[in-house]
């Protein structure tokens, strides 16, 4: 029976030979990566600190202050490795499988967290909100022009209409003013909280944060495992369909120590600390991620390289995810800026 319907299938394809060859011609849907801003979580190395010439506008994070309740702006500049891509000056790549954008996103984290109470004194006062959105505005000539995404974590569910009457009014700015699309970060997990069905009517997209399967709090292990990823963004499309989520992957790591205690750490540390330990990375073979350990010291160190990043997103891609997110790039592999800008084929 397999033998006549593999005969099947090929004579049917021989007949509709021109409609088959029209399928198998169509050239893939390419990835769209965003670049964020990093958070103030981890130090940006030196070499992070030089302007990505040829890369057009940088990122900038926007944080509203806890106090005044109005905007700031933080200014981010990204290095490049030698043989990276040229790129236009709307950031748009050249010659390469993927196109980039540099986004702005506007933040309730501010010092060293997130402040869910500024957001509640805003809801609470419209003239404040609108004040803040006028306020916000302003700082687009600092800006990029491209995706803005909304950054509001630490709330909970009683706080849902605030959070949409908020990010209505950024949202209503930033389209009049040429910033689109919108994106709002969503946890993975927090469907209660954070609803991609409500959130949809204010936000042209979900930025799904896959960055925290194993984060402080939690044993070590990988940022974001392909089955976990699967999981977290199956239940974002089935609800609101592939083009209308962003994955965020995880492109930093956690060091944790002998006392359970996890901080982040950049790439170029962590390769410092495991050559100081006269130790190596080994790669999970099932998640990809890179690990390593010290007997002396007691620590544990999980982190994302090029190759880790390559296969979260070939999974996101089979569940028909095409734009990723990636927060804080200066801080990675090095390698992960090469393969985003990589010509086809390479």
């Amino acid at each position: 029976m397999s033998g006549f319907l593999s005969r099947l299938l090929v004579a049917g394809c021989l007949v509709t030979s021109t409609a088959c060859g029209v399928l198998q011609s169509r050239p893939p849907v390419p990835s769209e990566f965003w670049l964020l801003p990093p958070r103030d979580e981890i130090a940006i190395p030196a070499s992070g600190q030089q302007a990505w010439r040829g890369f057009g506008e940088t990122p900038v994070r926007i944080f509203l202050d806890s106090v005044s309740l109005r905007p700031g702006l933080t200014r981010y500049e990204l290095r490049r490795s030698s043989n990276a891509a040229p790129v236009t000056a709307d950031g748009k790549s050249i010659g390469t499988n993927s196109a980039i954008s540099r986004v702005a996103v506007v933040t309730s984290y501010h010092g060293d967290r997130y402040h869910p109470e500024t957001l509640r004194a805003l809801a609470g006062d419209p003239e404040a909100t609108a004040r803040m959105a006028s306020a916000l505005i302003r700082l687009r000539d600092n800006a990029p022009k491209g995706p803005l995404v909304i950054d509001f974590q630490g709330m909970t569910a009683r706080d849902l209409p605030r959070v949409v009457e908020i990010v209505r009014a950024i949202s209503d700015s930033a389209r009049r003013n040429v910033w689109g699309p919108i994106g709002f970060a969503v946890p993975a997990s927090d469907t209660v909280s954070y609803p991609g069905a409500t959130l949809a009517l204010v936000a042209d997209l979900l930025v799904i944060r896959l960055t925290e399967e194993h984060r402080p709090g939690t044993p070590p292990g990988p940022l974001a495992s392909p089955d976990w990823l699967s999981r977290q963004l199956a239940l974002r499309v089935m609800r609101l369909g592939a083009s209308r989520v962003v994955a965020e992957l995880p492109v930093r790591g956690y060091r944790w120590d002998r006392d359970g205690t996890a901080r982040p750490i950049s790439f170029i540390d962590a390769r410092a600390l495991i050559a100081a330990d006269a130790g190596a990375f080994n790669r999970d073979e099932v998640s990809g991620f890179l690990r390593a350990t010290s007997v002396r010291d007691g620590w544990e160190i999980w982190i994302a390289d090029v190759t880790t990043i390559q296969i979260l997103v070939a999974r996101a891609r089979v569940a028909g995810v095409t734009r990723f997110a990636l927060a804080g790039v200066e801080t990675a592999d090095p390698a992960i800026l090469d393969y985003i800008t990589a010509p086809p084929g390479r």
